[in-house]
């Protein structure tokens, strides 16, 4: 379980919100690389549902990462903060 304090982090500075959305977008197209052919990941195999979840990742960032971004620089929390941090939870410790 992960319990995070949101209002915290909109207190936080915007570089490391930043750097997570950074590695968020790395696992996309990590993870679309290991899907293309002749590729496969540690084991050989092919990834089916990290390819989903980490497109799922990329479509939110590109839809929330601004006002994130904007709402930490605020120091505020907001919606699409709590999106965000939510998704570079899962993407980054999948």
């Amino acid at each position: 379980m992960v319990l995070v304090d949101t209002d915290v982090i909109a207190k936080a500075l915007a570089k490391p919100l930043m750097a997570e959305m950074g590695d968020t977008i790395a696992t996309y197209f990590e993870a679309r690389a290991c899907r293309a052919p002749c590729r496969g990941n540690q084991v050989a195999g092919k990834p089916a549902l990290a390819v989903g979840l980490a497109t799922m990742c990329w479509q939110c960032l590109q839809k929330e990462g601004k006002a994130a971004k904007e709402a930490v620089d605020a120091g505020m929390c907001n919606a699409s903060l709590k999106t965000i941090f939510e998704i570079n939870t899962c993407a980054t410790r999948s």
